[in-house]
Parts: C-alpha cells; structure tokens; sequence
C-alpha cells in the first residue's frame, strides 16, 4: 500500500516486498543509497525487522520506520534514521494504522519535489484524453456465458 501512495503521489518508483524476501533480493541491489522504509506490526515480526534494519544500514541504505510505540525498533534508531511510530493495537489490525505515515510521506515527497499528485490526471485517463485507465465503470464488459 505505501509503494502504491508513493507511486502515484510523487511518481517514484517504490516496491513492496515482505521483509524475509527483501533479505534475499533488495538486498543485494547496487544502488546503496536506496531509501528503505521497515514497516512492523510490533510482535511477531520484530526481531526480524531489527535484523533487517541492521542490514539495510550496514550496507547503506537510508532507513525509515514505521513501528507501534514502544516497539525495541524505535531503540535501535541511529541518527539518520527516522522513525513514525503508530499506535500500539491488536497487531492483526495494524495495517489498517500503518499505512498512514506511509501516505503523508508520500503527499510531503510530492510536494517536495513539485509533482502533481495522481500525475495531475492528465494523459491517457480518460476517454476524452484518447486514453481509458480511469474507465473502469465505462469499459467494455462481458456480460454472455462464453462456452
């Protein structure tokens, strides 16, 4: 959900990827500025996400975290970090309260850099702009059985 509110407020390119696997591929990306943001629930997770975030920095990443308060994660911050801590609820539910840092990020980075959010709605999103990404009331719909 954050890689998508960054996309498509600033126009950067964002991925999401399940803690373990970015252990096993973002990893090893060349690009070691990359800023890498860890999102956890607060407990069953959070060993993990402290490991990854040790890694991310060891090989220079600039890290960012998004973690329940009271979470050990806000305990290993170093300088460059930063961190938006949530509020600490029943952890199943976290996801629902974690990807608001997310969205404010991705509205400050917007601004930030003058991108109009959405992409401003221009070009190709709508019928009249020759385009149809925004149709999707008015595509063309199945409605017969095939056999």
């Amino acid at each position: 959900f954050g890689a998508a509110k960054l996309l498509e407020a600033s126009g950067d390119q964002a991925l999401g990827q399940d803690l373990e696997e970015w252990a096993h591929l973002q990893y090893f990306a060349r690009k070691a500025k990359t800023p890498t943001i860890i999102i956890s629930g607060g407990i069953s997770d959070q060993d993990r996400a402290m490991e990854v975030a040790e890694a991310a920095r060891t090989i220079g990443r600039q890290v960012a975290i998004v973690a329940p308060s009271g979470s050990p994660l806000a305990n290993q911050i170093v300088d460059h970090d930063c961190i938006f801590q949530v509020a600490s609820i029943r952890e199943s539910i976290t996801p629902l309260v974690t990807g608001i840092p997310c969205m404010l990020f991705a509205s400050e980075r917007a601004s930030l850099i003058g991108e109009p959010y959405f992409r401003d709605f221009a070009g190709g999103r709508s019928r009249e702009g020759g385009g149809g990404i925004s149709r999707i009331r008015t595509s063309h719909r199945i409605t017969k059985h095939l056999e």
